[in-house]
């Protein structure tokens, strides 16, 4: 590490002992760094405690010699990490450094599963890079030659497949950051691998309900049945699942269905209702809706994650299916960025109305 790297961690250990646990914690290298988080968040009305441990050129190998400094010793409860980028290169270890890199990772991921169980831990995808903007020098792109689209998928890749075997959230916040080539937005740009504070409102589009009041289940009882018989989604999303006085009717008179409302804070945004199903058989996710006027927010996605915790606490499951009609290729997009894999496609008739759709299974 380089003095301005030594000065900044141990800057952050003094300021580590004044600060608040189980607060939220953003960490990595200088993709962190410069995201103007806390103040983004403070604008759009969080007032959540957050602090930002980035620091910029940091290695996988140099995070794991200071991760009590910039994750452990801040016990936070939501962490949020974007570290490895830096590895990308084969200075260190030639054509091994992704296996490097990923192997390091997952030492990271480990560590804090073992030293903080309860802390939920998102691990942000590797933002895009573009290696073809036109005032970059030759220097430059040689710095970042590896980090071309393909490379960057694999690597995210192996990512998602990492939150997944330490149960952990895999946020992929590229979506507005890229363009047609798959690469880094020129209007976002500094110098291909870092952004301006415009690309980084997007990603905070994206992260944004993760970092807003937690988000709970209710079961639906007696004094809150009207609030969920009101949520209807949208007419063009009416043909994708069923409408909530259904599903509590048949919930009322079919043994071993669960009815859950879906709360942010203390209002209703959505409704799921999930069941053991003989034809898989297992555990089934079977409706699951968020209201029309709540949607667009974030919440769709966070509710499932934060499902898929609550579901495995209160049965002690290994994995959980869903079927997702063929045409809803939003949802089934969702879905399949959340870990659940396609298993078949079904058609069957069900009260004269004909459907098709794929059934998919996440492991636990």
């Amino acid at each position: 590490m380089n003095h301005d790297q030594m000065m900044k961690i141990k800057n952050f250990k003094y300021l580590n002992q004044n600060a608040l646990k189980g607060k939220i914690l953003f960490t990595g290298s200088s993709l962190m760094e410069m995201f103007p988080v806390c103040e983004i968040a403070k604008s759009q009305g969080i007032n959540q405690v957050i602090y930002n441990r980035g620091v910029g050129g940091l290695n996988t190998d140099e995070f794991l010699e200071n991760i009590d400094i910039l994750l452990l010793d801040l016990a936070p409860s939501k962490i949020f990490i974007n570290i490895g980028t830096n590895d990308i290169t084969k200075e260190r270890f030639g054509d091994q450094w992704m296996t490097h890199l990923m192997d390091n990772f997952g030492k990271i991921i480990k560590m804090t599963k073992d030293s903080l169980p309860d802390a939920k831990i998102y691990i942000m995808a590797f933002y895009p890079a573009n290696l073809h903007l036109p005032w970059q020098t030759e220097e430059s792109i040689q710095w970042m030659k590896l980090r071309t689209p393909e490379n960057l998928a694999q690597c995210n890749e192996q990512l998602k497949e990492i939150a997944e075997k330490y149960g952990c959230h895999y946020l992929d916040c590229n979506a507005e950051l890229v363009d047609a080539n798959g690469e880094q937005k020129e209007e976002y740009a500094i110098d291909g691998v870092h952004m301006y504070a415009n690309g980084y409102l997007n990603v905070f589009k994206v992260i944004k309900p993760y970092l807003q009041q937690e988000m709970n289940f209710r079961k639906i009882d007696e004094s809150n049945y009207w609030d969920c018989m009101e949520l209807e989604v949208d007419k063009s999303q009416e043909h994708f699942v069923a409408d909530n006085k259904r599903s509590l009717v048949e919930a009322a008179f079919e043994e071993g269905l669960y009815t859950l409302g879906i709360y942010q804070g203390e209002t209703m945004v959505g409704f799921i209702l999930y069941d053991y199903d003989e034809t898989f058989p297992g555990w089934s996710l079977s409706r699951f809706m968020i209201g029309k006027q709540y949607q667009g927010k974030g919440y769709g996605k966070k509710a499932v994650l934060e499902f898929l915790d609550y579901f495995k606490k209160k049965h002690n499951a290994d994995k959980i299916y869903i079927s997702v009609s063929l045409d809803n290729a939003i949802a089934r997009k969702m879905y399949s960025d959340i870990g659940f894999q396609e298993i078949k496609e079904i058609a069957y008739t069900f009260s004269g109305m004909n459907f098709q759709e794929m059934q998919m299974v996440k492991e636990l």
